[in-house]
């Protein structure tokens, strides 16, 4: 493995555990229907099935869920 190839890696590993730490801090609601949705590409109707709960309640967490992600993965940036 070359330089670049390392610090790939490295950047790659380093982001998953930004991403993991992330998730971590949200609400388990919030985090399931992110992990159902965007990670195991469930549907929007099947999630409120599977979690019997409407459908706008499935967006709206998925919306929450996301923005706070964005905000913490912003807040790991280097200024």
């Amino acid at each position: 493995m070359d330089r670049k190839e390392a610090r790939e890696q490295y950047r790659t590993e380093q982001l998953r555990g930004e991403i993991e730490e992330a998730m971590a801090r949200l609400s388990p609601d919030h985090r399931q229907v992110v992990l159902l949705h965007d990670a195991q590409g469930y549907r929007y109707e099947e999630i409120a099935q599977l979690l019997d709960i409407p459908i706008g309640t499935v967006k709206s967490r998925l919306n929450a869920a996301r923005l706070a992600l964005r905000q913490a993965m912003k807040r790991g940036e280097p200024s």
